[in-house]
């Protein structure tokens, strides 16, 4: 399983947790391209906070050099300079989820209770 596919059914699983599996398909699929659009943001961010200036400037050139590389071209570089990325990934997820299911709960209340 590549780390594409593996985040894909990290974020459908908590899409289906907060109960929004039944959104017709259309719209479920362009609700779960935000979403990884979103969560990969966040990850950068916490990625490259851990990056050293040499680090960065090499990301930088690569990045130049080869714009089509696939997110997980990416995470397999992140892999090479990144120690622990294993555990920067699952606090991610985790902190992700946890901001997810908070906020669809409150949306949820909020229509049941004709506040939107």
């Amino acid at each position: 399983m590549t780390t594409r596919e593996f985040i894909k059914n990290f974020l459908e699983d908590i899409v289906k947790e907060a109960g929004f599996e039944k959104l017709p398909e259309g719209i479920r699929d362009f609700y779960l391209e935000k979403i990884e659009l979103s969560f990969l943001k966040r990850l950068g961010i916490e990625i490259m906070a851990l990056f050293s200036d040499k680090d960065l400037k090499d990301f930088e050139k690569l990045l130049k050099e080869n714009p089509n590389w696939t997110n997980d071209q990416i995470f397999e570089f992140c892999e090479t300079r990144i120690e622990n990325l294993p555990q920067v990934l699952a606090k991610v997820m985790v902190d992700f989820r946890r901001e997810y299911l908070e906020t669809a709960q409150d949306l949820k209340e909020k229509i049941e209770t004709g506040n939107v």
